[in-house]
């Protein structure tokens, strides 16, 4: 039979070790968590081996109070923290939410103290038999396999958990951290195989029966203590810093990273976690690029300095972003030493002056869009050029989206409401586009996209299917429900090209057909395109093009009075000057422009032009003069042209009664009510209107009655056989005729001959203009030519 001293022993030195192993590991880094996990796993084993000897030699009284909550309540709470201890060994979970920590750690101890208020008494009951020294607890079959499953299960997932973490470390290529993982899931491994072993058998039968000790199954926690105190010892859980200097390192008013070579954190003190405003843990085991991000000015030279180290020393200027979004700047100098045979880099920042922050402020609004938070055209521009710039750039996609009707939208419900849509569809491009995409706000309601690395057109069809289904989800807003509508084109490169320019061109030709096909559509570019859409495309995106590098200008005819002959308007006519092309006429570009909304673009380039021109004319001295512009039915069914217009006048200071806009025929019988509308109002602001080319489609003169309008011009194509046909004078005079009826000036366009200038004078018209008189002249030759007829300031 034992004697007492040999039982003593067998419950007190497991306690002594596991009270001693825990105060070392603990002692080797009391700051650090894991250290802290480990310390308590140490002291619960040491609490088991107390509860066992009280329970055997406690009074009956109190043997089943102390069996559950000194036996089997600690060794479900061992279970639950050995797991937690697993678990952030690698920092592979280190982002996993807290109540699935705690799910998965400490589940079992909720279940079992769940099965103690609920379950009836006789499935979890606890006996006992006396045997000499000994008192056996004879556990029911409920709390046998309660306990069982426990262990199994904190066995599986310590495995499983282990086995996870020593991917990710080997990933990361962190050898000393593989190496101690190893050592810890042996550990676990041995001990869990013991304990199970142990726990139906309590006295195997190859040991004499006076060997009758009964607790042999609690030895495994032994053997995982010393697994573990080898790990701590051999490799330790930081192999950073001497721990003579770990007082020094602590109270540094540097903030300190040490990261191996991989680039991986290997340790921070506090300074530094503060910087950062994350704990330790969450920023152990992260790549440094990830909470780093390098200035671009410095970009050139570090490359310089690099060469080809295993990771580069880090200097520099840097940002940082901390857990709240803010960002630091931050001066870094680094050293490289070596501990315990592994080379590390000690890395000291210091945060810089907070002027950074205002000049990175001014970067960001230089290159973001104010509204959205999206990148604008210049930075969306930027990295398409610097990825085409690649000595072999990977293949890629770029989607132009526009949200459909979004001018009436704003029309119809305000500004508001629109901008809200624009940043509906700014939070869901950011949602259902891939990681590495670029998103961009190009224009008013244009948005792009350049997603990398994309070459198939099937994974493409589908992604750009998915932002477009995205996209129309609703959003609500004041108990409206409001939804976006938009069309996409799509370009690939290298396929549609390797210029910025010309991709940018081709997602503009699938954007106009996919707006063709309808609401929601998405198209890729084929090269089969129509011959006819293309070149039509091409001369759109001129004239924009046109626009914006100043290509336009404008000539002026003088109209002149039949009866003076003096000069009393002009007509702003708008010529190209193309380059590689050559001067172009309104006829080889308007139409096309009336096609699409570049028309408008141009009209109020022009309308903003000759208000200026103008009335700088009338600040030299020069008399007024009646100005005609050409006014398209687009810019009439714009609702904010008569806004814009009165903005214009208002700008320049013109008399707005010397401002003439000039409208088809075809457009005045337009059945809309806004065409009506807009006329109404602007000539509420004392713009005169005119009908141009009045009978080249045959429209009813009822239309003179419709409108109030000044003038009508006779078109050219009347006046060209006036004198030849007596159809077209009897024409002429009955419309000269009617104005007179109605109070408009009449106006002939096309005078190229003294003959039909004297015909239209014996028939009453009151102003011509044609090559008989003047050409279209610029504006420096009108006022030579004005100042040859005795027009002067």
């Amino acid at each position: 039979m034992m004697t007492m001293t040999v039982i003593i022993l067998l419950y007190f030195i497991p306690v002594s070790v596991l009270f001693i192993l825990g105060i070392e590991v603990y002692r080797k880094n009391p700051y650090h968590q894991l250290n802290q996990i480990a310390a308590i796993v140490l002291f619960l084993m040491a609490v088991q081996f107390v509860g066992t000897y009280l329970v055997r030699y406690a009074a009956l009284f109190y043997e089943r109070g102390m069996v559950v909550w000194l036996f089997y309540f600690p060794s479900f709470l061992l279970m639950g923290v050995m797991l937690h201890f697993v678990m952030r060994l690698t920092g592979r979970f280190r982002t996993l939410p807290k109540w699935q920590l705690l799910a998965i750690c400490y589940g079992p101890i909720f279940i079992f103290l769940g099965s103690l208020l609920f379950c009836p008494f006789p499935w979890l009951s606890v006996k006992f038999v006396n045997d000499g020294f000994w008192k056996y607890e004879s556990a029911s079959v409920g709390l046998r396999y309660i306990m069982l499953g426990a262990r199994v299960y904190t066995m599986v997932t310590c495995i499983m958990l282990a086995v996870a973490g020593f991917r990710y470390v080997k990933k990361y290529d962190l050898n000393t951290k593989r190496k101690q993982i190893r050592v810890i899931l042996l550990g676990v491994l041995l001990s869990s195989l013991w304990s199970v072993a142990f726990l139906f058998e309590k006295r195997p039968f190859f040991l004499p029966e006076s060997f009758n000790y009964p607790d042999l199954g609690m030895f495994s926690l032994l053997w995982f203590a010393l697994f573990l105190r080898f790990a701590v010892l051999k490799y330790d859980f930081l192999p950073s810093i001497d721990r003579t200097y770990q007082l020094l390192y602590d109270l540094s008013p540097l903030s300190i990273l040490i990261i191996n070579q991989e680039g991986m954190i290997k340790d921070i003190n506090p300074q530094a976690a503060q910087l950062f405003e994350q704990s330790p843990q969450e920023l152990l085991l992260r790549h440094v690029g990830q909470v780093l991000l390098i200035y671009e000015s410095d970009i050139e030279s570090l490359d310089d300095d690099y060469g080809e180290e295993p990771y580069p020393i880090l200097q520099g200027n840097y940002t940082l972003e901390t857990s709240s979004g803010a960002r630091k700047h931050v001066r870094v100098e680094s050293k490289d030493m070596k501990v315990q045979g592994e080379l590390l880099q000690y890395v000291a920042l210091i945060e810089v002056a907070k002027g950074k922050i205002a000049e990175e402020r001014v970067c960001y609004l230089a290159y973001h869009d104010r509204l959205t938070g999206l990148p604008n055209k210049v930075f969306f521009e930027n990295q398409l050029e610097m990825h085409l710039a690649k000595p072999n750039p990977d293949p890629f996609a770029i989607m132009r989206l526009e949200v459909y009707g979004f001018e009436h939208l704003n029309e119809k419900v305000g500004s508001l409401i629109g901008d809200l849509v624009l940043q509906h569809v700014a939070e869901q491009l950011r949602k259902y586009s891939p990681l590495q995409a670029v998103i961009s706000r190009l224009s008013e309601n244009t948005f792009a996209l350049m997603v990398p690395e994309m070459v198939d057109r099937m994974q493409i069809s589908i992604l750009g299917s998915r932002v477009i289904e995205g996209l129309k989800e609703p959003f609500l807003y004041e108990r409206r429900s409001l939804q976006a509508t938009v069309s996409m084109g799509i370009a690939l490169m290298p396929e549609h090209g390797q210029r910025a320019e010309q991709l940018m061109q081709v997602t503009d030709i699938a954007l106009n057909q996919a707006k063709q096909q309808g609401e929601n559509q998405v198209i890729i570019y084929e090269a089969s395109v129509r011959c006819e859409d293309e070149r039509q495309f091409q001369m759109n995106y001129g004239v924009r093009k046109g626009l914006e590098k100043g290509e336009f200008v404008l000539h002026y005819q003088p109209l002149i009075h039949m009866r003076s002959g003096e000069i009393i308007g002009v007509e702003a006519l708008i010529r190209w000057v193309r380059p590689g092309i050559g001067f172009l006429s309104p006829d080889q570009f308007i139409v096309q422009a009336e096609e699409t909304d570049s028309i408008v673009d141009i009209g109020y380039w022009v309308l903003n032009t000759v208000c200026e021109q103008l009335q700088g004319w009338i600040m030299e001295g020069l008399p007024p003069l009646m100005m005609s512009v050409n006014c398209s039915a687009r810019q009439l069914l714009d609702l904010n042209f008569p806004k814009q217009l009165a903005e214009t006048i208002q700008r320049t200071n013109l008399n707005p009664s010397l401002l003439c806009l000039e409208i088809t025929e075809n457009t005045a019988m337009m059945e809309n009510e806004n065409v009506l509308k807009a006329c109404e109002e602007i000539m509420r602001l004392g713009v005169k209107l005119s009908i141009d080319d009045l009978g080249s489609r045959y429209a009813s003169l009822m239309l003179l009655k419709r409108l109030s309008i000044h003038s009508i011009k006779i078109d050219r194509s009347f006046v060209k056989n006036i004198v030849q046909d007596e159809q077209d004078q009897t024409l002429i005079q009955g419309i000269i005729s009617l104005s007179r009826e109605l109070g408009n000036q009449v106006i002939a366009k096309g005078v190229e001959k003294f003959e039909q200038w004297e015909l239209l004078s014996t028939l009453g018209c009151d102003e011509v203009q044609g090559y008989f008189l003047s050409r279209p002249l610029e504006a420096q030759e009108l006022l030579r030519f004005m100042k040859q007829k005795g027009v002067t300031a």
